[in-house]
């Protein structure tokens, strides 16, 4: 048999960011102890099933199939406490570790095995099974090439690479690979759905509620609206979870971060699923050992290193003594040896990779981010297929009570949820058309996919025949207006806005920069008394669930809605092949809908409209933008590629917390609206129900909302003297009778004039004090129409009003002239005034 003698170690660090994720330490067994140091360098005892500071994960085949070996245990730990190495095998193998894609090489160890006590492989024969264990002490000098960094940040880019060579034919024979990890990841696959989980049921039963408390339907829409919306939770779940079908190069935090939600695209891993649907599509492999996933990893001249002449020789010669010497000084410094009985002392060991998984360590492109959940690529559609029919027969049930009641209920979560889930569904089925393999998983993803779109666009256009048969569209003429504004109330900004959709009165007293003529195409109703979608009761129950969170003119925007995840699916799930297409096509994409969705504002809600228009929207256009750095061209490092992919995972992140605060905010309202027909209320929070009621009402009509006053000071005439007309009196005309003139007082204050504000200051000139009018006429005369002659003026004694005869006298009263006193009017039957 040929010997396999020569084995090398290394270590590929680059670098990344994330949460931590202790490991709990296994109890209730005997706790060994070994020499180490601490950070200040003492020397202390650590217990030796301990967590090293750089471990294995799963690890697969990377020789594409033509290894002669199989292993089923593969695990290696550095631990920086103690400075040694430890490593685990079991099968027939040579640990090797190197660089590949982008990467540093940092550390690195070629040794014998025969002189570490791993005497199953000095010689490897078919008839000794392969069970290799040793704890290498290295010199502290060669962890000085790791950064400190690299202990602490999550998900960083780092696999741990074992490689077999013969000294006979003086070749490969084995290569395994294992991602590298330092038990800090975003990936919590069970804490974070379960939250996420949580919260995305308190906004379906919140809005659920809603949709059957009351009597009065469309009063029952209206509160039903300001609800946050399910397919909103979901759309903000799926978003971050899908762009990983975009086909670049991604750093392993993303793929972590990803994996949190891939429960809400009905990816969730089971044994029992995954393997049926495995064996259906054609994928083979034993899930107990490495297995073979078609990628092939080149040796990069080891052999020659190892074997042949050339300029590196010396190089490698000095490497090989410098292990060697190591390896001889081990039996003197290596813990305790090889304990058969126990041989895997510790919690941290990797597992095989499940067959059809790609190569661990690189989670490249939509294969890699459903790595993360143990789903194999082949196997996405169906299991997503699976789970969408378990939770509606899980709905069914739980709508049990409302079967004699309200049936309908039952078909609508049904079409609800086909809805919601109509875009991973695509993205998975067209996805699936561009995999290799078997035709059969093929014909079914395309069947389905296409009854999944005929059914979904079905329904859409049928509900928006049913509101625009009785009608007719038309093109209308328009104006766009440019107008002065403000980018958060501080940025100068030029805005456009139809004149359509200004009231009279806003238009006429804001002035535009200019005005462009333009159309809109505007739907005429045959019936115009025919209520509105939002006021129909029989169209309510018949599409409420497509069209209640939106605003009564923009009812229709459900159908929009489909068209933009249809070609969203389109680009994620069918441009695989071709990542630069696929990443400037969403990139275009996701700002043509962001500017859309921000000038139709569809959502009558406000909280709905805040992540949906907004939240959402941005977050879309930054992660496709930012996703434009990690195309093959732009050739970033491990570290600019760790950045972007932080960046993206804090924005994505601030969109989740907002989401969920916003679902607490909408559960205390919906509460609010379950209690509008009650008195008994919390007093502190009265006022705010009394709000919330009102901000219903008045986004109900859904009509132009108007500037408010003051609220652009460039709209706002510019300052100059000027005075108001602050009250008007009608003067009774010619002919008509002035038996309403009875009080002298009463028939001043009904005169026409501009009036002034009461003095406050008795020593004011008479003239001033004239509270009747502004004119030359005395006080004591009748204001009355130019058509009158003077022989019909007639002094009336005229009484001091109330204001005046209080006010105290002054230096100046006596100079005031008393009006002139005259025999009072009395108007005959036929309208002739006599003197008294």
């Amino acid at each position: 048999m040929p010997s396999y003698r020569s084995l090398r170690l290394g270590v590929l660090l680059p670098f990344l960011f994330t949460l931590s994720n202790l490991h709990a330490e296994v109890e209730g067994r005997e706790t060994r102890l070994v020499p180490g140091v601490d950070q200040n360098g003492e020397r202390i005892l650590l217990p030796s099933h301990r967590t090293p500071a750089l471990y294995t994960g799963d690890f697969g085949d990377c020789g594409g199939g033509n290894d002669l070996f199989s292993i089923t245990k593969f695990d290696a730990g550095l631990y920086r406490d103690n400075f040694t190495v430890l490593f685990n095998m079991h099968g027939s193998t040579a640990l090797t570790n190197e660089n590949v894609m982008y990467g540093e090489q940092r550390f690195e160890m070629i040794f014998d095995p025969c002189l570490t006590q791993v005497y199953s492989m000095c010689p490897v024969d078919v008839s000794t099974p392969i069970t290799a264990w040793a704890q290498i002490p290295i010199p502290p000098f060669e962890l000085d090439v790791i950064p400190s960094i690299a202990y602490g940040i999550p998900d960083f880019d780092g696999i741990a690479r074992l490689q077999i060579f013969s000294n006979t034919s003086q070749t490969r024979v084995g290569c395994f690979q294992a991602s590298l990890k330092n038990g800090h990841s975003f990936s919590h696959p069970i804490a974070i759905p379960i939250v996420l989980g949580f919260f995305t049921t308190l906004a379906v039963l919140s809005s659920f509620v809603l949709a059957i408390y009351g009597s009065n339907i469309p009063q029952m829409r209206t509160h039903y609206a300001h609800a946050i919306s399910g397919l909103i939770v979901f759309e903000t779940f799926h978003s971050i979870f899908f762009f990983g079908a975009v086909s670049v190069r991604w750093p392993s935090v993303l793929a972590a971060w990803r994996s949190n939600f891939a429960w809400s695209a009905g990816l969730i891993y089971a044994d029992k699923v995954v393997d049926g649907i495995s064996s259906f599509v054609g994928i083979t492999g034993n899930a107990s050992e490495a297995n073979t996933v078609g990628s092939v990893v080149s040796d990069s001249g080891f052999a020659q290193q190892l074997y042949g002449r050339s300029l590196r020789v010396q190089r490698t010669r000095e490497t090989i003594d410098k292990s060697v010497a190591i390896s001889q000084g081990l039996f003197k410094r290596q813990s305790p040896p090889f304990n058969s009985s126990n041989p895997d002392d510790y919690t941290w060991g990797g597992r095989p990779a499940l067959p059809g998984l790609p190569l661990s360590g690189f989670p490249s492109r939509f294969p890699g981010t459903l790595a993360e959940v143990k789903i194999p690529a082949p196997d996405a559609f169906l299991v997503a297929i699976i789970w969408s029919i378990i939770q509606k027969r899980v709905e069914i049930e739980k709508f049990s009570y409302f079967r004699s009641h309200l049936p309908g209920y039952i078909g609508v979560a049904i079409l609800r949820t086909f809805f919601i889930g109509f875009a991973p569904l695509m993205t998975l089925a067209l996805f699936q058309l561009t995999l290799p393999g078997p035709p059969e998983p093929k014909v079914i993803a395309g069947v389905l996919g296409f009854l999944i779109l005929l059914s979904v666009g079905s329904v859409v256009g049928y509900a928006c025949y049913t509101r625009l048969r009785f009608g007719r569209y038309e093109i209308a003429s328009d104006r766009l207006r440019l107008e002065r504004g403000r980018i958060f109330k501080v940025v100068p900004f030029v805005t456009i806005i139809c004149a359509s959709r200004l009231l009279l009165e806003e238009e006429s007293s804001r002035r535009p920069l200019a005005t462009i003529p333009w159309f809109r195409i505007r739907y005429i109703d045959d019936n115009k008394s025919r209520p509105t979608a939002h006021e129909d009761e029989g169209y309510i129950k018949r599409f409420g669930w497509l069209t209640a969170h939106y605003r009564h003119t923009r009812w229709w925007f459900f159908a929009w809605w489909f068209g933009y995840q249809l070609v969203r699916a389109i680009f994620l799930g069918a441009a695989i092949t071709s990542p630069t297409a696929q990443v400037f096509g969403l990139l275009v994409v996701e700002i043509i809908a962001f500017v859309v969705i921000a000038r139709l504002k569809p959502f009558e809600g406000l909280r709905n409209s805040a992540v949906a228009v907004w939240l959402l929207s941005i977050s879309k256009v930054a992660t496709a933008g930012l996703s434009v750095g990690f195309l093959p061209g732009f050739d970033l490092g491990g570290i600019p590629s760790t950045a972007l992919g932080i960046i993206i995972v804090i924005i994505q992140a601030v969109l989740v917390l907002a989401v969920l605060v916003l679902i607490i905010l909408g559960v205390i309202s919906s509460w609010m609206s379950l209690t509008r027909d009650k008195e008994d209320f919390p007093k502190p929070l009265k006022s705010y129900r009394a709000k919330f009621f009102e901000k219903l009402e008045r986004r109900a009509p859904d009509m132009p909302e108007t500037k408010a006053a003051g609220s652009d000071a460039e709209d706002r005439e510019p300052t100059a003297p000027y005075f108001s007309v602050n009250r008007v009196r009608r003067e009774p005309k010619i002919g008509e009778r002035l038996s309403a003139i009875s009080d002298p007082y009463f028939a001043m204050n009904n005169g026409s004039g501009i009036f002034l504000a009461p003095p406050s200051v008795g020593s004011r000139p008479v003239s001033l004090n004239s509270r009747h009018s502004i004119s030359s006429l005395r006080r004591a005369a009748l204001v009355h129409p130019g058509s009158r002659s003077a022989v019909d003026l007639v002094g009336l004694p005229v009484e001091t009003a109330p204001w005046m005869a209080e006010r105290p006298n002054s230096t100046h009263s006596s100079s005031r002239r008393k009006p002139q006193m005259s025999p009072p009017l009395e108007v005959t039957e036929d309208g002739v005034m006599n003197r008294a």
